[in-house]
């Protein structure tokens, strides 16, 4: 962890650790709704994990209403992150073949 990260990657960090505080529950009341309002938040400045955290709920229908196309996208997202290039490539494959069959 770089620990001088700029203000937005700090940001960032921050609401996806808080996003999985409140979707574990650890430390405080398990909200999922507040789980993926942070991770939501973390997401959109760039934050690779929250990407496949939200991936999950919009795959499983978890604090989001169930929507294979935007779990895709997000998974390909975080997919593109430099340290990560590969490591979804068995899940997005999955989820294209269930949009495709749901078509």
């Amino acid at each position: 962890l770089n620990l001088l990260m700029d203000k937005e990657s700090t940001r960032s960090w921050a609401a996806y650790k808080l996003g999985n505080l409140y979707m574990k529950g650890f430390g405080v009341e398990k909200d999922i709704n507040k789980a993926v309002g942070y991770m939501e938040l973390s997401a959109t400045h760039g934050n690779y994990m929250a990407k496949v955290n939200l991936a999950s709920c919009y795959y499983t229908g978890t604090g989001k209403p169930k929507d294979l196309n935007k779990a895709l996208a997000l998974l390909i997202e975080a997919d593109n992150y430099y340290l990560l290039k590969g490591e979804y490539t068995k899940i997005i494959e999955k989820i294209r073949k269930e949009i495709e069959q749901s078509n």
